[in-house]
């Protein structure tokens, strides 16, 4: 006898899922109110590190020690009070490592001068779109005066996400929006 086909709208999405599967779907409607939940989150309401600033003019050897002293990934390059650029660790392997012979070069050579920023109105979901879509693993977070207040990092979400909703995200299935096709059988 073949199965029916319930179909169901979740956050606007529509879903479909198997009457023998009604166990199932409760991990995907708590999937979903996570979504919902954490992604229209405001990034000024989560808890941020200060960025670690260094000045353009500022040697490579200094960052690295710096970035090494404070246990830092990512340090905003900025002039003035403005962000310039960004170097990261990423930045050390691709642009230093095993090819500079000068540590006392600019960091404002090695650096990424194309930095996107967000603000603190900006929600968790767009943040996490930004870092999705242009493979960003850091976006420095600006006030009103682009001067630079605070540093988003995939890792920061990722705690975010498992302290506020701890029994969604540590009892979420590894796909939860995988539904399987066929019913389980021991």
């Amino acid at each position: 006898m073949p199965s029916q086909i319930c179909y169901h709208a979740i956050d606007g999405e529509i879903m479909r899922a198997y009457p023998y599967k009604a166990a199932r779907r409760k991990p995907l409607l708590n999937a979903m109110s996570v979504k919902t939940k954490a992604l229209s989150e405001k990034i000024g309401h989560i808890r941020l590190p200060k960025p670690l600033r260094v000045q353009a003019g500022d040697s490579l050897k200094d960052v690295i020690s710096q970035m090494r002293e404070k246990r830092a990934g990512t340090a905003l390059v900025c002039q003035g009070g403005k962000i310039l650029g960004i170097f990261t660790e990423r930045d050390f392997l691709m642009k230093v490592l095993n090819q500079v012979k000068d540590p006392e070069l600019p960091i404002k050579n090695f650096m990424s001068p194309k930095v996107t920023t967000i603000t603190r109105d900006t929600s968790l979901g767009e943040a996490v779109e930004l870092m999705h879509v242009h493979g960003y693993r850091n976006l420095p977070v600006v006030d009103d005066k682009d001067a630079p207040v605070a540093l988003v990092s995939v890792r920061q979400i990722i705690k975010y996400l498992a302290a506020h909703f701890p029994a969604e995200v540590m009892n979420l299935p590894p796909e939860p929006e995988k539904v399987s096709e066929s019913p389980e059988v021991a």
